[in-house]
């Protein structure tokens, strides 16, 4: 009985060793100049260290919501249309809820991009 008993526990300390602490994260990715969610954006979370890819399409009005083991993560939300936007995130036991993440058109972030270098140009 008493090897029964310790088996169990052995058992349960190895089940618990095993087990990865999950964390998560949040986020409504909306347009810069409208507000509006971008319904159809891939949310995509990458390990850094073990490259493990997480992935969540914004299909309503209410974001994205992913569960991922703690770890270090390179974050990116790509939308047609859309400049890809890029962060990079540590995750543990807290909820981390990045709010509403303005997203660049495609046309916007290519005149941002000009006047950068127009401003660049009269510096020089």
């Amino acid at each position: 009985m008493k090897r029964m008993i310790f088996a169990c526990i052995a058992l349960c300390i190895s089940v618990a060793a095993g087990a990865q602490s999950l964390g998560v994260v949040s986020g409504r990715p909306i347009t810069k100049k409208t507000a509006d969610v971008v319904v159809g954006a891939l949310v995509t979370l990458t390990d850094v260290w073990t490259k493990q890819a997480y992935q969540r399409m914004v299909v309503n009005d209410e974001g994205f919501e992913m569960v991922v083991p703690h770890g270090s993560y390179d974050m990116k939300i790509e939308a047609s249309g859309y400049e890809t936007y890029n962060l990079e995130l540590d995750i543990d036991d807290s909820r981390i809820d990045l709010g509403s993440i303005s997203m660049l058109t495609e046309q916007m972030a290519a005149e941002k991009a000009a006047k950068r270098q127009q401003r660049k140009a009269k510096r020089n």
